[in-house]
This record gives structure tokens, sequence and C-alpha cells, in this order.
């Protein structure tokens, strides 16, 4: 009785103890209950729908036992990327949680290969290079501007710093050397000054080079190129070999530039004068038989000036020597080595800087030479009372291209002394201020990406995070930009200013294997060779730095083919756009010459016409249907504070002549408008469908918006309502109108950036939402391109480098429609598809640089 007692008792402690605990439920186990696509190539994405996927962390995903790449996961299932399997393996699909595992069962994933069979179509990736290869500043002058050449591609730049607008011109000859300098009437702007190889001619001709002088003005256009002869030499021609821009004294209130000879150490020193007067030079040479290595035909190869006088220091080609040459009064000297100094002839100098806080007389004049040969080198030379001796030097990891100097202030106030060499392998930095050369810096090529070969300071010591600064600007040659980067900041700060073409337009000639690259930055357009992508001409749009353009298209007509340009409004008022200008380019009339580049096109450019210069638009598009037209869209009308218009110019394909007839009068569609706060915009292929994301005018929400078409043929609206968050992840938008047995279709393609979703939404010949289908691509589509045949739509995808293709010439009514054939993996930021005329090949452009991928 009494262990019965005990037994109770114990019982009931157990029950109440129980009763007190709390038991947490187990995790739930997961389901797979499907996938798809249900075959796929590696690194294409599947989607799994999976109950129960449980915490992302603790989730893992198997293709048989291979571990696939979690791209995202949500409540109802996950995105992962098709690990590499054996070509032709059925495996289940696993999914692994806390809770447990599950896999598809019978329901196998069939792996298609390694490698998509549609990524043989990206049959290259080609370039248009138009990076700058030497980089110059003017010498402590405030224009707010980078310049730079390019020989390559025949042409000289110009970038404002702080907007990164920029412009090309484009030169007859080769461009070898330039300088930016200032003339008296400086408020006007800048002279280029440019040291060119003559287009028919060779280094090997006797007189092979020609200095030219061009007027920039950055309000207006710039004066036409001058070739602008050069004084006598002891009998003999003075052959410009390169140009820098000097100050005439210590406060650099007066402009200089330098010309060097190319068969002799001699320079030619002028004061910039206005372009409508003659230039006057003095000339000072180096005797060549005081080298001390004499060799016929020396020339100089590099020189800096001393910012507190008159002298430059110049470097004398095959002899490792340094000359100081007066640009007033006095003879050159050679001020290392000295006399007594042991004789190495093989030892090459090959660039030159001057110490950074030389500012005044009392500071000691210090020199930084690069050594080419046999050993690369930067040495660093100081002026004493015993004349010029060594300090130090060190040995460099690479052949040096360019050296210059900058300082900096720290936080306490202190001013440090940098300088900076190219070198084959990067830039590498050395501080100065204690009279040494300490390595603080080493950017390596790779950071670098280019193999830039030009090197300047910005030498404004501007407050740059409350402390003053210089800032040292470099040339990448393989990635269309210059880089600045202010002394004394982390290689993290470096600033990329890309130089191609950042927001790409193209056209393609009809006529000529041809294609023509506008970009939103520049006022420029480069002329490309189709097959090769090389640059075979260079013309500007107009004078103003401040615009560039797109929307670029090419019309055929009957007798001519014509290239039309939107002009941008420079000068206010509704639109991006006022005027038009339009090129003759076919096979019988050559393109503007070189020298025409930021001309003015009526006045100066013979086949050129000027129109349009009444309206105004944001976007023109030329329709290529049974009757040919251009239609232009202003967004919005700020006149009249209302949408803005939607107008068509019909175009007369049998215009005989090369004159305004060729386009008839503007009419304006009936209610055909833009609608304020538009969020995307298209027009398909036949100009007979418009095609947008707005305001829904048809709520009584004023923040309610829809998916508008219209059919400008029969004036059908059709409209869908979308919520205001789906409105704002709306991306691109393609619209495609078309006629099958007896009916018209409206189909409407648009990616939902949010999601990676492309939809498809058909609409009957009434309007009525027929239709609707979801794929999802992953990425975020930054545009979609139809192609010419209707059957594939092309989703680039810029912040993924990745395009999609995708095939629509199915039947949406059996649920597999679009289907995505690939997605395929491309060069950095991909932005449009373009199509050749003949529809056989695609153009995948790319922003920041001039990389185009092509398509079969």
């Amino acid at each position: 009785m009494r262990l019965r007692i005990i037994l109770s008792v114990l019982a009931c402690s157990f029950l109440f103890a129980a009763c007190e605990r709390s038991f947490d439920s187990p995790p739930p186990v997961p389901v797979v209950e499907g996938f798809s696509p249900a075959h796929a190539f590696a690194d294409d994405l599947i989607d799994i729908q999976v109950s129960n996927p449980g915490v992302a962390g603790e989730l893992a995903v198997y293709f048989g036992t291979a571990k696939a790449e979690i791209l995202s996961s949500g409540e109802n299932g996950v995105t992962v990327k098709v690990p590499v399997l054996e070509t032709g393996a059925s495996v289940p699909i696993q999914v692994s949680t806390s809770g447990g595992q599950a896999d598809s069962g019978e329901n196998l994933f069939v792996y298609d290969g390694h490698g998509h069979p549609l990524q043989q179509i990206l049959i290259e990736e080609r370039t248009s290079r138009v990076s700058p290869t030497v980089v110059f500043t003017a010498p402590r002058l405030s224009l707010g501007m980078l310049a730079f050449l390019n020989a390559d591609s025949r042409h000289i730049g110009v970038m404002m710093e702080d907007s990164g607008l920029h412009t090309e011109i484009g030169m007859c000859g080769t461009p070898m050397s330039a300088a930016l300098g200032v003339a008296p009437d400086a408020d006007a702007g800048a002279q280029f000054w440019i040291v060119a190889l003559q287009e028919t001619l060779e280094m090997s001709d006797s007189n092979p080079t020609q200095l030219m002088r061009l007027h920039l003005n950055i309000d207006s256009v710039i004066s036409p190129i001058q070739v602008e002869p050069l004084p006598q030499l002891d009998g003999e021609a003075f052959v410009p070999f390169m140009v820098k821009s000097l100050c005439a004294n210590a406060l650099c209130n007066q402009n200089l530039m330098a010309i060097t000879d190319l068969n002799t150490p001699s320079l030619a020193v002028a004061a910039v004068p206005s372009m409508n007067e003659s230039i006057n030079y003095t000339l000072q040479s180096i005797d060549e038989a005081d080298l001390l290595c004499p060799v016929d035909h020396s020339r100089i190869l590099d020189m800096v000036q001393d910012p507190a006088s008159d002298d430059v220091f110049a470097l004398p080609t095959n002899s490792p020597e340094v000359w100081r040459i007066p640009l007033g009064l006095g003879t050159p000297e050679r001020v290392f080595p000295g006399d007594d100094a042991p004789l190495v002839c093989a030892r090459s100098f090959s660039a030159l800087a001057m110490d950074p806080r030389r500012e005044g007389v009392l500071d000691p004049r210090t020199l930084y030479v690069t050594q080419f040969s046999p050993i690369p080198k930067l040495h660093m030379l100081r002026e004493t009372i015993l004349g010029w001796q060594q300090l130090d030097e060190v040995v460099l990891d690479g052949l040096p291209f360019a050296v210059t100097g900058g300082r900096f202030d720290d936080e306490a106030g202190i001013t440090h002394a940098r300088i900076y060499v190219m070198t084959s392998n990067g830039l590498r930095g050395f501080d100065v201020s204690n009279d040494e050369l300490e390595p603080v810096v080493s950017l390596p090529q790779a950071v670098i990406i280019g193999g830039p070969q030009s090197l300047t300071t910005d030498s404004k010591y501007r407050p740059l995070l409350g402390r003053p600064a210089d800032t040292i600007v470099f040339a990448d040659t393989a990635s269309d930009r210059l880089i600045t980067w202010t002394v004394g900041q982390e290689a993290e700060l470096i600033h990329h200013l890309p130089v191609g073409p950042i927001i790409p337009s193209m056209a393609r000639s009809m006529s000529q294997p041809l294609d023509f690259l506008a970009d939103a930055f520049s006022n420029s357009i480069r002329v490309l060779d189709r097959d090769s992508a090389a640059q075979v001409g260079l013309f500007g749009i107009d004078g103003n730095l401040t615009f560039g353009t797109s929307y670029l298209t090419t019309l055929s007509l009957d007798n001519m083919e014509l290239l039309l340009i939107p002009k941008m409004n420079a000068g206010g008022g509704p639109g991006r756009f006022k005027g038009l200008v339009v090129h003759r380019v076919d096979e019988a009339v050559d393109l503007p010459g070189c020298r025409a580049s930021l001309q003015d096109g009526q006045e100066d450019f013979a086949n050129t016409l000027r129109l349009f210069e009444d309206v105004s638009f944001d976007r023109m598009l030329y329709v290529d249907s049974p009757t040919p037209c251009l239609v232009f869209m202003l967004d919005y009308d700020e006149a009249s504070d209302t949408e803005g218009p939607i107008w068509i110019r019909e175009v007369n394909k049998a215009s005989p002549g090369f004159d305004a007839e060729i386009f008839g009068a503007t009419f304006v569609l009936p209610r055909a408008t833009i609608p304020r706060d538009l969020k995307t915009f298209a027009l398909d292929q036949t100009a007979s469908l418009l095609g947008a994301v707005a305001p829904d005018g048809t709520s009584s929400d004023e923040n309610a918006y829809a998916l508008v078409m219209h059919d400008l043929l029969n004036d059908l609206y059709m409209t869908m309502p979308m919520s205001s968050l789906l409105a704002r992840q709306a991306g691109a938008l393609a619209v495609m109108r078309s006629d099958s047995e007896g009916r018209t279709i409206y189909s409407a393609f648009l990616s939902i950036n949010g999601t990676g979703e492309i939809w498809q939404l058909r609409f009957d010949s009434s309007g009525a939402l027929e239709n609707e289908s979801i794929l999802n691509v992953g990425g975020m589509p930054t545009s979609l391109s139809l192609s010419p045949d209707s059957r594939r739509l092309y989703a680039p995808h810029s912040l993924h480098n990745m395009l999609s293709i995708i095939d629509i010439d199915c039947d949406s009514n059996e649920g597999d429609c679009p289907n995505l054939q690939a997605n395929l993996n491309v060069g950095a930021y991909p932005s449009q598809v373009i199509f050749r005329p003949d529809g056989g090949q695609a153009l995948l452009l790319h922003h920041y640089n001039s990389i185009q991928t092509v398509i079969e």
C-alpha cells in the first residue's frame, strides 16, 4: 500500500512537471511539388516549387549528389543555378532543410550539357576602341577640363571634369601630341594645339608632321582647324614632334606653348595668341655636339617647367642627361650628370617631373627622372651649391612610361609631396617629403585594367574632404576611360570617367557595311566598319559641349540613304530635343570630313539638312511601314501644362532631291498623347501600336497606374490596371500588333524589375485581356527588343551581365509561352539589342565602354 502511494505521488509529480513544460513542434518536412523547366544546361536557372522551405540559411538543394547555387528563396519556392552534371543525366532534385529532406521522386531533371548551344551564337565580342592614350591638362588653369587624344581612332577629346560630358574632335591626320592653352581672351574658352602625323605620310618622310590649332568655346562651336607654319631652323624645316603647355612666369598669367623638333633637340616657344593672330616663335636649341652621347637626329623626349622660374628641364633622346633650357634669354646647359661623372651611354632617361612643393625661388629644385634601360629606375636629383646631385634612386618593377608629382595636406595640416610613376606593371607612388623615395602606393595593372602610358597632374590644389590636394589623371587604354585620383587618398577612391559610349545609341546603314554610334554624353557620331568595329570616321553634331544624342536612325529612300540625328534642346524649354540633323550617307556621297567635327552642319557640311527647329520632342522613331514615317513624342508640354502629343511626319521615299520635301507636313494623331509621370513607353515595329505604363486615367484613384495600349490605326484603347507598387517596378516594355486568321492580336511584354519576371499580356481585337503569361528569367531586364521576324524577344540584364533569349513564336493558350531559350553570359553592362537591316544578325551594345557582342 505504501509503495502504491509513493508510485502515485511520483506519477503525479511527473505529470505535473510535464504539464508545466513547453515542447516546440518539430519543423515541418519540406515537399518538392515541382520544378521548371524540366531540362536545362549548366548555369541555367531553375525554379523549384517547395512547400515548407524553412530558413534560408539552412536550405540546400542538390541535383542528384551535386549541390546547386541558390539565387533566391521565398515562402513558395527557390531559384537555383544548375550545377555541372554528366551530360544526359536524369536526376531527382533534392531539397534539404532543418525539418528534413525531400526529393522530386520520379519527376527527374534532365541535364542537357555543360554549355548551351545558343551560347555559340555569340560569335565574337569586339570593340570600337575609343580609349585615350595620352591625357593632358592646362597648367594651373581653372578650366574644369581634361583633354585626351587617341592615335588609333584619330581624334582628340575634351571632358568637363565635373559632369563627365565630353566630345571628340576628328583629325585628318594621326594625333601624336596635344596641349590645352588659353589665349588672352580666356573667357571665350581654350585652344587645342595638336601635332599630327599627316594623313598620307609616314614617319620616314622628310616632313611627316604638322602643327594644328583650333579654338574650343564651351558655349558654342569651335573654330575651323588651322594648320600653323613653323619657323626655319638653320635653314631647315622645323618638324613638330611634341607640344606642351607652359607658363610665362611664376604667376602663370600668360600661357606659352613649347613645340619640339623631330630631328634636333630644339624648342619653338610662343605665347598663345587669339585665333585671328599670327604666332611669333622664339627658338632654343641644344648643341648636339655637346651631348654626352651624340647621335644623328636626337630630339627632346620629355620636358617639365620649373614653376618658380622660366626654366624648362628637358631630356634629349639617346643620351643619359638632363638639360636646362631658359624660355627667355640664356643658353641651354647640361645640369646632370656633371662633367666628372662616369659616363654610361647605355642608360636612357624616359620621363621627367618637378618636385610639386617647388613654388618660390627659395625652395630647392628637385627633379625626378625615370630610367628606361638597362634597369628601370626612378632617380631623385637635387640642385645644391655644388651642382646637381643624386639623393636617391629605386628600381622599378616595370618599364616606366610617365611620371608626375602631387601634394596633399593631412589631417594635421602638414603638406606632403608624392611622385607617381606609370609603369608597364601598374602605378607606383613614392612619398618624397623627407627627401627620399619612400614607396607608399602600388596599384597593379589589374586594378587599372588597361596599359596606360600617360600620367599628369591636374594641379589646382583644391580642397577635397576639407583639405587641399592635387588630382592625378591617367588614361586607361583598355577600358575607354580617364581615371582621376586625389593624391593621398586610398586606392578605393579612384574615380572613373568613361569616354566611351556611356549610353550608346546605334543606327545601321542600309546601303553600306557601316554602323553609326552615338552617346548621350558626347556630341560626336562615330562611323564604324560593321565587320570589324574599326572606326573609319568621326564627325560632330553641333558645337555645344553640354549635350549628346540618342535615337539615331537611318532612312533608305529610292535614290539615297540618310542618317537622322536628333539635336539636343540646349536652350531650355520642353523636350530633350529640338530639331533634326540629316546627313546624306549613301555610296554616292562621302560622310562629313574628318575636320568637320563640332562644326554647325547647316553652314559647313555639304549634304546636310537641319529640320524641325520649331518642334520639341523626347523620343523619335522611324517606322519603315508601307507608309514610312517619322514618329515624334513629347512626354509633357510645359507651355500648356498638358500631356505631351505624338505626331507623325510621313516620308516621301521617291523624293528626287536632298531637301526638306523628303519629309511631309507634321500632323498630330487624334487622342494620341503621352500621360504625365510616364514609367515606360514603346511603339511596335509598324508604328500602329503605342504602349505605356502610366497613370490610369479611368480610375478615381490618382495613384493608380495601368498598362495602356493604343491602336493608332483603329483608335482603340486597351487598359490593364496595375498597382502602384507593380508600376514602380515596371522596367522595359515591348509591344506587338499582329493580324492572323481574320483577327487582330495585341501583345505587350513587360519586365518587372523586382522579381526578374517578364509578363506577356494578349488582348483581342475588342481590347479585352485574352491571356496572361509570366516567365521568370531572373536578373533585371534593362530593355526588351523584338526580332524583326517577331519570333524572339531579347532582354539584356545590365546589372547581371546576362542576355535572355525568349521564344515568343508559340501558343500562349498551351501554357508554355513565352519560353526561355537561354540565359547567356555576356560582357559588362549590356544595354540594348539592335538588328542588321537584313535581320540576319543582332548586335548587343554595352554601357560605359565600346564592347559590341555580335549575335548570329
